[in-house]
């Protein structure tokens, strides 16, 4: 008799953490940006937490933060820019598929 009182509640606990579980997914569901339309592509990130794709163009394998910058039509100004928890530089190689973070005063887009 007291066996079954506990499967019963165990049973309701599971279907509770499932369900919080589901919520939990559902706003991450939200917050994910829409894939890019095009195949190849470097991301910029910046502090408002969107990401911009960048399209790479005729073969690039991938840009420099200074070109990806002024493809995304950002304005920036005392900024830092990080690559795979790196600091990088205007003049450095950004990867394709990778993200260049930018931290500071950034505007636009």
């Amino acid at each position: 008799m007291t066996e079954d009182i506990f499967e019963n509640q165990e049973d309701e606990v599971e279907e509770e953490v499932v369900e919080e579980e589901d919520d939990l997914f559902e706003e991450f569901e939200d917050e994910t940006p829409a894939a890019p339309a095009y195949e190849h592509f470097v991301i910029v990130r910046t502090s408002s937490g969107r990401p911009m794709y960048i399209p790479l163009e005729n073969g690039e394998a991938g840009l420099s933060v200074e070109t990806a910058v002024t493809r995304s039509g950002l304005y920036i100004q005392q900024v830092e820019y990080w690559l795979n928890s790196a600091r990088v530089y205007p003049a450095d190689f950004v990867p394709e598929g990778q993200t260049l973070t930018i931290i500071g005063a950034v505007k636009g887009a």
